[in-house]
C-alpha cells in the first residue's frame, strides 16, 4: 500500500460564512463548488473543502491541531498584498533551519495558515 497524495482537506466550522468569506475573498483562493453548508476551493494542488458544523452546539473547537500550509514563491510579497487587505500576522516573513521562509495568521475560525517559500536571499535564519 502506498499513500502519496491528499486529494483535498476538510474543515468543519462554526464560524460558516466569515470562514468561506475569508478564503474567497481575503486569499482569493478559486470557488469550484458550493451551497448553504458547503464550498469546495480548488487549489493547483490539495482541494479544501469547508462544511458547516451541523453539531447544533457551538463548542469551541480544538485549532492547535491542524495548520494550512500554502506554497508561494514570494512570501514577502504575499505577505504584504494580505497584509494590505487586513490579514493579522502573527510575525514577520522568516527564513526557517529547514529551507523554508514562513510567515503565519489564524483564519476567522482560528486555524493556523502559513505562506511557505524560498528563503530570502541575505536575511539570517531564524531560531526555531
Amino acid at each position: 500500500m502506498q499513500l502519496r497524495n491528499i486529494p483535498y482537506i476538510t474543515l468543519w466550522v462554526n464560524k460558516f460564512e466569515e470562514t468561506i468569506s475569508f478564503y474567497k475573498n481575503i486569499l482569493e483562493l478559486p470557488v469550484e463548488s458550493e451551497d448553504e453548508n458547503f464550498i469546495q476551493f480548488n487549489t493547483a494542488g490539495t482541494k479544501l473543502f469547508i462544511h458547516r458544523s451541523m453539531s447544533g452546539i457551538e463548542e469551541p473547537l480544538r485549532k492547535d491541531v491542524l495548520e494550512i500550509h500554502f506554497d508561494v514563491n514570494d512570501v514577502d510579497k504575499v505577505y504584504k498584498e494580505l497584509e494590505s487587505r487586513g490579514v493579522e500576522f502573527e510575525s514577520v516573513p522568516k527564513n526557517m533551519p529547514w529551507g523554508t521562509r514562513v510567515v503565519a495568521f489564524k483564519d476567522p475560525e482560528g486555524f493556523t495558515v502559513e505562506l511557505v517559500g524560498p528563503h530570502k536571499k541575505g536575511d539570517a535564519i531564524a531560531k526555531h
